[in-house]
């Protein structure tokens, strides 16, 4: 009898371990400087992911619309949580070349999330990661992050790249009209596609400007673009009008 329930203690904990190692699947990198070794959650329990990279573990959020954004930045800002000022194009289902546009976020904080989801985590510093797919573009939760990122890599026609310090919670884009974007660092602040030269200058980096006022930068995958005559203006001059400024006022 005692080696009966010995065994279904043996058993017990054997079980719990291996469904906790499932549950929060720590990630151990390779080395110091870090490894692209991933692990998933239950996008429904604590996290998608997090990853052990340069000595620090991010986690990692993946969201498929605005609107579901829009929602989780709520959420965490009820939990005195910073968002990181981000500039941001609500642009899904827009054409391009004959497909529609498919928009993804990713939120990321390398706060330690200790067993809760990460839309209740509390007090720590979230980015969001936006890209713009060209097309219809599947990630799944059983993915890990590099291979997330070449699938939408694979596609990818922008992605978010940053945004002025002098950008605050007191920015609003409010007239879409006095938007446009131009490629970053020709010319200045008051020139647009109208006053683009027609040449072969590959054009990876934009800039968004409101008001005369640079707002935030967004990229192309190098060489998406390797000569002026590649861009789709009209279809930039719509993309822009699309913009966002994801802040804590939000």
């Amino acid at each position: 009898m005692k080696k009966i329930i010995a065994l279904i203690l043996i058993y017990s904990v054997m079980l719990v371990f291996l469904t906790g190692c499932s549950y929060i699947d720590m990630i151990i990198g390779n080395n110091a400087t870090g490894g692209d070794q991933t692990g998933n959650a239950d996008i429904n329990k604590d996290y998608d992911e997090k990853v052990f990279c340069e000595g620090d573990i991010h986690y990692y959020y993946w969201i498929e619309t605005y609107e579901d954004l829009v929602e989780a930045v709520e959420r965490l800002k009820t939990n005195c949580n910073y968002i990181e000022y981000s500039l941001i194009f609500d642009c899904e289902g827009m054409i391009y070349n004959g497909n529609a546009l498919d928009v993804k976020f990713c939120l990321r904080t390398s706060r330690d999330i200790n067993g809760e989801h990460f839309l209740d985590v509390k007090n720590a510093f979230v980015y969001i990661e936006w890209y713009l797919c060209d097309r219809y573009t599947l990630i799944s939760s059983d993915m890990s992050l590099s291979e997330k990122r070449a699938r939408i890599e694979d596609n990818l026609l922008f992605t978010n790249s940053g945004i002025p310090s002098t950008i605050g919670s007191d920015t609003v884009l409010e007239d879409k009209d006095q938007l446009f974007c131009s490629p970053d660092g020709f010319y200045d602040v008051n020139s647009g596609f109208e006053d683009w030269p027609y040449d072969d200058n590959e054009c990876n980096d934009f800039r968004v400007v409101y008001k005369g006022e640079i707002v935030g930068y967004f990229e192309a995958p190098e060489g998406r673009f390797p000569k002026y005559s590649d861009l789709p203006i009209e279809f930039m001059k719509e993309l822009v009008k699309t913009a966002v400024i994801i802040d804590r006022s939000f």
